[in-house]
C-alpha cells in the first residue's frame, strides 16, 4: 500500500509522519528552511521565477537552496512547465534547478478528463498540484499536514 504525506508550512506540519518509512513525504519547497533536516522524498515548487521575484519576494537563501547543489538538497523538486510545445523539456527557469522533475500536467489533465472532469481544470496552489499528482499516481492513502493556507490569506 502506497502512502503519501503532503506537507506544507502550516502549524500542523509537525505531526506529519517523517520518521515512518511507510510514508513518502512530499513537501512545499518554500518550507525548506524548516524541513530541510527532516526526511523529504519530493519537494514541489510550481511557481515561475517571475513569481519568485515579485513582491512576495522569496528569500535569497531559498533561491540558493533551489539552485545550488552545495546547499545540500538531495530530493528532486517537482516543477510546473507549460511554456513549451514539449512539456518534458525544461525551460531556462527550471533548468536552473538541479534534479528537477517536470510535472506531467497534460497527462494528469487527460486522466482527469477521462474520469469525467472538465477539460479546463483550474489548479493554482502547490498543495492542489501535489494532491492531483498523488491521485494521478494511484496513491492508496493521502495524508495532509501543514496545508493551513487560511493562516496566510491563501486557500487550497
Amino acid at each position: 500500500m502506497r502512502q503519501v504525506a503532503i506537507v506544507g508550512g502550516g502549524k500542523s506540519w509537525a505531526r506529519a509522519p517523517f520518521t515512518d518509512q511507510s510514508w513518502e513525504i512530499w513537501a512545499h519547497s518554500s518550507c525548506c528552511e524548516g524541513l530541510a533536516r527532516l526526511r523529504v522524498d519530493r519537494w514541489f515548487d510550481v511557481h515561475r521565477p517571475s513569481v519568485r521575484a515579485e513582491p512576495k519576494k522569496w528569500s535569497e537563501r531559498y533561491q540558493r537552496w533551489l539552485t545550488d547543489p552545495s546547499e545540500g538538497r538531495t530530493a528532486p523538486v517537482y516543477v510546473l512547465d507549460g511554456c513549451l510545445a514539449q512539456p518534458d523539456v525544461p525551460t531556462i527557469e527550471n533548468a536552473d534547478i538541479p534534479n528537477h522533475v517536470v510535472l506531467p500536467w497534460e497527462e494528469m489533465q487527460a486522466w482527469l478528463v477521462s474520469r469525467g472532469s472538465t477539460d479546463r481544470e483550474y489548479v493554482t496552489s502547490t498543495g492542489a498540484w501535489m494532491l492531483k499528482l498523488a491521485l494521478f499516481e494511484g496513491v492508496d492513502t493521502i495524508g495532509i499536514w501543514g496545508i493551513d493556507y487560511e493562516e496566510h490569506g491563501e486557500y487550497l
